[in-house]
């Protein structure tokens, strides 16, 4: 294993990001939001040292909204997903698990949009090629809408690797992801 790639992810070796999809769907089409929640892959089985814990290192997220979305304009955030760390019932911007918040179409005004996107990519990465360290098990998306009147999807596709990082750092990670959280 080269010295970078050992510095990279902590001595795995696990260097070429793996990919996991998602499928979050909002449940009806009375614009009621919808949380769902996965199971995050664990690095059973990865051999780790003495004093060190392996944690999933979140590189970049593609999503990607149902087709058609009905653009009617409605004041107000027309439809959001939102994405948190940890089994939250109804994740919102301001909760410390949430890491990501998409929006898809926003109005300000009737017939003023604001943004208006069907496929969004974040990464999460920094100048280094270090991503977003998370301890938890699961991953919670949950999709609004104002005056969609459909079910929505957002197909989510993750980018990820296992990184070796010491207890106390994973610790400290474990508890600012679930902080607030009752599971």
């Amino acid at each position: 294993m080269a010295a970078a790639d050992k510095a990279l992810t902590g001595g795995t070796g696990d260097v070429n990001p793996q990919q996991l999809v998602l499928n979050a769907i909002q449940d009806n089409a009375l614009d009621n939001p919808s949380t769902s929640v996965f199971a995050l892959p664990q690095a059973i089985g990865l051999p780790t040292k003495k004093g060190m814990a392996a944690v999933l290192e979140l590189l970049k997220a593609d999503v990607g909204f149902s087709p058609g979305l009905n653009l009617a304009e409605v004041a107000g955030i027309f439809f959001e997903m939102i994405m948190a760390v940890g089994t939250i019932a109804v994740p919102t911007p301001s909760d410390a698990t949430t890491i990501w918040v998409a929006n898809v179409a926003k109005f300000t005004v009737v017939g003023g949009l604001s943004v208006r996107q069907s496929i969004f990519q974040k990464d999460f990465t920094d100048g280094a090629g270090h991503g977003l360290l998370i301890a938890a098990n699961t991953m919670s998306i949950e999709i609004d809408s104002i005056g969609s009147l459909q079910t929505n999807t957002a197909h989510v596709r993750l980018y990820y690797r296992f990184k070796l990082v010491p207890l106390p750092e994973y610790l400290g990670i474990l508890a600012s992801q679930t902080a607030g959280v009752t599971v």
